[in-house]
């Protein structure tokens, strides 16, 4: 829904507004007018810096800038006056400019008024007034919150998780203290192994039923199989 710019430009006698905004797009339509509603009546120089500091306002007023500007469509009733206009309207923009078309005409409805400029431009979704950005920005925040909230409960659900896993394997590898009952290794087996009281026993000694395949780091280098399990390898 369109929604009409609160500017500082005294309201105009006739069914428009002097900036609109729509979707995050604004759209003014501007002439040399005062604040007070007078119109300049001066040379195409005085005309158009006027007409460019009533886009300028409008934009600033939209929560945009010059630099949003995308199109702009100008309108002079003399095209002996491109030339200074040119002077005056390259220095409210900076490169890349926004995309323009001259149109030479005989004249403007308001008497005396020799330029008018039509503006679009992209202030964003997100942009407006203050007060809606300072909302949205306190949004924002309480979105990322609720972001890293979300994260925590995962971490710890995915860490139950992965401790209910670590159970499961357990008993499907049937590794139980002593280490030794698992696979009916003898205590000469738990020596060689280096793991006579080994706290854990999913680190199983034996190299064919260890169903993890964990890397043994407590007293021992590469794992061999028990003496139960070494005909099989021969």
């Amino acid at each position: 829904m369109k929604q009409a710019v609160q500017t500082k430009l005294a309201p105009i006698d006739a069914p428009l507004e002097w900036a609109v905004t729509s979707n995050g797009t604004f759209y003014a339509a501007l002439i040399a007018v005062r604040p007070d509603g007078s119109f300049d009546d001066g040379d195409i120089r005085a005309q158009t810096t006027l007409t460019l500091d009533n886009l300028k306002h409008c934009l600033e007023a939209a929560g945009g800038t010059m630099d949003d500007v995308a199109q702009v469509t100008i309108y002079l009733t003399n095209r002996k006056d491109a030339k200074i206009m040119n002077e005056v309207y390259a220095k409210y923009f900076n490169k890349p400019y926004p995309n323009r078309a001259t149109v030479v005409i005989s004249e403007l409805l308001v008497p005396g008024c020799i330029i008018e400029m039509v503006a679009y431009a992209h202030i964003g979704a997100n942009q407006g007034s203050p007060a809606r950005r300072s909302a949205e920005h306190s949004g924002g925040r309480r979105a990322c919150g609720q972001g890293r909230a979300r994260g925590v409960r995962w971490w710890r659900l995915a860490s139950v998780h992965r401790q209910g896993a670590r159970a499961r394997s357990r008993r499907s590898c049937g590794a139980t203290a002593p280490v030794r009952k698992s696979c009916s290794a003898s205590p000469a087996d738990d020596r060689r192994h280096g793991l006579i009281e080994h706290p854990d026993p999913l680190r199983h000694p034996c190299a064919l039923c260890n169903s993890q395949r964990r890397t043994i780091v407590a007293q021992r280098a590469t794992p061999r199989p028990c003496n139960s399990h070494e005909g099989i390898l021969r």
